[in-house]
């Protein structure tokens, strides 16, 4: 499984999410139009560089909101964005490592 969290950095408040069973970039696009619908758009939205965020179809959508400024870590480097990965990290916790998956 994989997930994304768009997250408002000044409040720690989660704006958008999505998942999805592969690592195509449709449920991140699907995050990131359903964050700005429902909370305005963003002066930054932030990412790593993963391929679904180098993707056209990321990159298009972010485009087609005007004056979004596209920002991405620098490559390997986890602690760019730690308020993300701190995110992940409970829900790993929460949810995947306290439930019996099989």
């Amino acid at each position: 499984m994989y997930l994304v969290a768009i997250i408002d950095w000044y409040s720690r408040y989660i704006v958008g999410y999505a998942d999805s069973n592969t690592m195509q970039s449709d449920f991140i696009v699907r995050a990131v139009k359903e964050a700005i619908r429902a909370h305005g758009k963003p002066k930054v939205i932030n990412s790593d560089q993963g391929s679904q965020f180098t993707s056209n179809d990321y990159i298009n959508c972010i485009k087609s909101y005007e004056n979004i400024k596209i920002s991405m870590d620098g490559k390997g480097r986890a602690k760019d964005n730690t308020r993300t990965e701190r995110l992940f990290r409970s829900y790993k916790w929460e949810r995947l490592y306290k439930e019996d998956l099989s």
